[in-house]
């Protein structure tokens, strides 16, 4: 009996043993304009950078979503499922140090960090 236990116990650590790096993460934001006013049912492109180490580290990853805000503003993206700028998303080092996410927009008059 104590030969199956161990045995299940030792199947049970391996099966979640195996961490995978994600495919891709959701995000979600409201967009708001200078004023603070939300942007309702807006057409923008949205920038996201993967930085490592600090928020001004190397970016590691970069791609662009091109989007349009709902009624209350928001945007849903999925970080690692735009159109690539920089790098493999499964190659980011997620495992080795810190990483900073930072997202800018472009409504038309060239790209601002929000």
């Amino acid at each position: 009996m104590n030969k199956i236990l161990i045995l299940f116990s030792c199947f049970l650590v391996s099966c979640f043993g195996f961490a995978q790096a994600p495919q891709s993460f959701k995000y979600q934001a409201v967009a708001r304009n200078s004023d603070g006013t939300m942007m309702i049912n807006s057409n923008m492109v949205v920038r996201v950078s993967i930085r490592d180490s600090s928020l001004v580290g190397n970016v590691v990853y970069q791609e662009s979503h091109n989007v349009t805000t709902n009624a209350l503003g928001i945007i849903n993206l999925s970080i690692g499922k735009g159109f690539v700028l920089q790098g493999v998303f499964v190659n980011i080092p997620w495992g080795s140090g810190e990483k900073f996410i930072e997202i800018e927009m472009d409504m038309g008059a060239g790209y601002l960090i929000h």
